[in-house]
């Protein structure tokens, strides 16, 4: 919700101070879910878990990643001042409520 919500703000008097709030964020969650991940790991190993229950957490923090790497695309985006244009364009993908 908060990368739909970025899409919106691009083009508005506000959007680069939230924006990098937003990337700053996303970046901690990365973190975290990193973190989450290295001790899925040894969970799983130490006590025999299913393997799935791993495959769960690293695709989890796939979509961490995936999700902290467009919010550094938005911040940097916002710096280069983009075309009406290609704000339109982005603004399209917002409807992912």
């Amino acid at each position: 919700m908060s990368l739909c919500e970025a899409f919106e703000r691009i083009g508005t008097a506000n959007a680069q101070a939230w924006i990098a709030q937003f990337a700053s964020r996303a970046a901690a969650w990365e973190s975290k879910a990193d973190a989450l991940l290295n001790e899925a790991r040894e969970d799983v190993k130490r006590f025999r878990r299913p393997v799935s229950l791993l495959q769960f957490f690293e695709r989890a923090d796939d979509a961490v990643d995936e999700l902290e790497e467009a919010a550094a695309l938005a911040e940097l985006f916002i710096l280069i001042k983009p075309s009406p244009a290609a704000v339109t364009k982005l603004r399209g993908l917002r409807n992912c409520r």
